[in-house]
This record gives C-alpha cells, sequence and structure tokens, in this order.
C-alpha cells in the first residue's frame, strides 16, 4: 500500500488519477481532510455527511466511497458507493432513497449529492458485487476504494 498521507488511511492516487487497488478503511475526518480541496468538493462532502447521519442513525456501520470524488478530479459529479446492510438497520429511520436498486436515483442525488446502491447487490443477471463493481475503473483499471467504518 502506497500511503503519502502521514496519519491518514487515503493513499496517494496513482497515474490514472485513482486509488491504488485495494479497500482503505477510513473515517470521514480522514475523507474531509484528504478529499475536500475544492469548493465543489467541499458542498459534495457536506451531502456525504448528511448522508452518513442518516444511515448512522438508522444502524448501518459501514459505506463504502467510490466515484470520482475517491480521484483526483478537481470538480467530481458526485459520490458514488454503497452501504451494507446488516440485521440492526432500522427501516423506519433510513431515508427511504437509499433503497432505490436502479438508476435514476435522482432523489438521492439531489437530497445527498450522493449515488449509493446497497453493498452485496449483483449488477445485472449473473454480474459482479457492487463493491467488487467499483474497484474497477471505466478503462477497466484495478482501483481502490474507501471503507468508512461507523
Amino acid at each position: 500500500m502506497n500511503v503519502n498521507h502521514p496519519g491518514n488511511g487515503i493513499p496517494a492516487f496513482d497515474k490514472n488519477g485513482n486509488l491504488p487497488p485495494g479497500i482503505f478503511k477510513v473515517t470521514l475526518e480522514e475523507v474531509k481532510t484528504s478529499l475536500t480541496w475544492s469548493k465543489r468538493r467541499q458542498e459534495l462532502f457536506a451531502g456525504l455527511e448528511r448522508a452518513v447521519d442518516n444511515l448512522n442513525a438508522a444502524g448501518v456501520l459501514q459505506i463504502y466511497i467510490d466515484g470520482s470524488f475517491t480521484t483526483n478530479k478537481d470538480e467530481p459529479g458526485d459520490i458514488d458507493g454503497c452501504w451494507v446492510p446488516n440485521r440492526e438497520v432500522d427501516t423506519k429511520i433510513l431515508d427511504p432513497v437509499f433503497f432505490a436498486l436502479r438508476p435514476p436515483r435522482e432523489a438521492m442525488k439531489i437530497k445527498y449529492g450522493v449515488d449509493f446502491l446497497i453493498a452485496g447487490v449483483k449488477l445485472n443477471d449473473g454480474g459482479c458485487l457492487v463493491e467488487d463493481f467499483f474497484q474497477i475503473d471505466r478503462d477497466g483499471n484495478a482501483k481502490g476504494i474507501l471503507l468508512l467504518d461507523l
């Protein structure tokens, strides 16, 4: 693992502008410190914080973070990811927008600036799991993702 951020669980970007391959456990504070260098990124992070607050209040303990927000792009479109369901999740507290499995998930994007799926769900018939799909970029390169362990 190539970590160039002392005291931070987020490694330096690779030559493609992605995180190096792997799953990196991070705190929300580490995400804020390392990935909010532009105004757009700060706006997206504010939405991510609200999303994490709701997911955590409902009992979600782990959230994968991906998308252009976890690359070196100054102006990412949104924050992609997925949340890990567990038996303790209180569906009465969880915002209904987080149950959307298929696009468009515009309500989630408008409210939180995120596009989250549910971890463990297969994409397409016989496809890979969401969290595995996130570890390959559009050009077929292996890349890393972040894991918020709440």
